[in-house]
């Protein structure tokens, strides 16, 4: 029960999506467009020393492939034992975006893409309420067909809570999805706009009616905040401005780590690790940095730098709350017992956030094979009451927008009540008190231990 299917929805669903599946395809050795290298046969041996040496040869390829292809089953759909294909849905109700697609690492076809008539013009309501319903039935078709087959685990919607079609369309869309109830665990990799990349002034509208309404379709939301990922990959790739192919291809890398855990262990089973009550759904990421080839760090260098504020796709300050739960991923070539032993020391310093919490509140997990060009790595999912930082950012821009009424008539001319607006942002409160309750609990217990 691991596979998934992955809904790449709207622009930025599309190009975050492709950078992953590119990440992805070179992590399991695929070469475009999704061949695994075969072995070659000699047309004759010669000698008897000649033929072991193949024998041999061939095994130390067949081991490798096994570790390169582990897990593949879970995102791609394999022809045979070396073409693999992303298991993917691209839609826009931008009907150019196809044209775009000719490089993309998911091979466009009248299966896997699906394109609207016109845009959503940046306007949640427009997705919801106008573009989307011309195109949902036809969506949740294509979705649900995978959903069918035996082993099939979930979906994972890409799509950016900034767009008309990916806040918009990807709140109907998961309504839709929940409401068929063929999927055990629906899950977004959600995107976060930032004022310092603002695209479009209605991003804060959408965001917060986007995201108020999908915390609560979702089971698990990956929160990808644009500007801690603008900061991540200004320094990763050393430039003081990167584009968006730049960030896109950072959180491509370590959303490939992600995918790979979940191969290992299933998203449905992941999900309820991460999860100490439903409505804490809210999921950061962060990771230590990409190193060079020849580099190896140790356990110790790994986990500072994964719990480093600078490393994450969500970016509040170490104090700005409580790790209720943490899942960490180690890879690649690293003693397992000393790692073990740098956790307990961490552990140790960092005690579980009550005192009735459960003591292995950090999980770790290995792999041999490490990421691409890399040694080995480390890659942390947290369940962090932090992520409320972002959250309350985001209603401030709203506020300054929602304060004058401006481009609200954009909104209800679609058939939008304007008391819409007042609910998404009473929902986002309720969920920022719901993480400052929680964080209150810890300073009561901290008090009451102390009298």
């Amino acid at each position: 029960m691991r596979k998934i299917l992955c809904i790449q929805l709207g622009r930025t669903g599309l190009f975050l999506g492709d950078s992953f599946w590119t990440a992805l395809r070179d992590d399991h050795g695929l070469k475009h467009p999704g061949k695994y290298p075969s072995f070659p046969k000699p047309r004759r041996f010669g000698t008897i020393a000649k033929r072991e040496a193949y024998k041999k040869e061939l095994e130390k390829y067949r081991k490798k492939r096994s570790r390169y292809l582990f897990g593949i089953n879970t995102f791609f759909d394999g022809q045979d034992e070396l073409w693999y294909t992303p298991r993917a849905l691209l839609v826009d109700t931008d009907p150019t975006m196809r044209d775009n697609a000719s490089n993309f690492a998911v091979p466009p076809t009248l299966e896997n893409w699906i394109t609207g008539n016109g845009d959503a013009d940046a306007n949640w309501a427009k997705g919801y309420y106008s573009r989307g319903p011309e195109l949902i039935d036809q969506i949740v078709a294509a979705a649900e067909k995978p959903a069918l087959e035996n082993g099939f685990a979930g979906v994972i919607l890409f799509h950016s809570l900034g767009g008309g079609t990916g806040s918009g369309l990807g709140t109907l869309l998961l309504e839709r999805l929940r409401a068929g109830g063929k999927f055990r665990t629906i899950a977004t990799v959600s995107v976060l706009p930032s004022t310092r990349m603002q695209e479009n002034v209605l991003e804060p509208y959408n965001a917060v009616l986007g995201l108020s309404k999908i915390a609560k379709l979702a089971d698990l939301c990956f929160l990808v905040d644009n500007e801690a990922l603008r900061n991540l990959a200004a320094t990763l790739m050393h430039a003081a401005d990167p584009t968006y192919p730049e960030m896109n291809m950072v959180a491509g890398r370590i959303l490939t780590d992600v995918a790979r855990l979940i191969s290992g262990i299933g998203l449905p089973r992941l999900a309820g690790y991460l999860l100490p009550e439903p409505w804490m759904n809210l999921i950061s990421i962060s990771a230590a940095r990409f190193h060079p080839q020849d580099t190896s760090l140790d356990p110790r260098d790994l986990l500072q730098q994964a719990f480093s504020v600078h490393n994450g796709l969500v970016a509040f300050p170490s104090e700005a709350g409580k790790a209720l739960v943490r899942s960490l991923f180690f890879r690649g070539s690293l003693n397992h017992n000393t790692a073990m032993k740098e956790l307990r020391r961490l552990q140790d310093q960092l005690p579980p956030p009550f005192p009735d919490w459960p003591s292995n509140y950090m999980v770790p997990h290995f792999q041999t094979l490490g990421p691409t060009g890399l040694k080995n790595n480390l890659t942390m999912v947290s369940n962090h009451t932090g992520v409320k930082t972002a959250l309350i950012r985001l209603l401030g821009e709203f506020d300054q927008l929602y304060r004058k009424r401006r481009h609200v008539a954009s909104y209800t001319s679609q058939g939008m009540r304007e008391t819409e607006f007042l609910e998404a942002v009473d929902a986002i409160r309720d969920l920022i008190q719901a993480y400052q309750q929680i964080e209150a609990q810890q300073v009561d217990r901290d008090e009451d231990e102390a009298k």
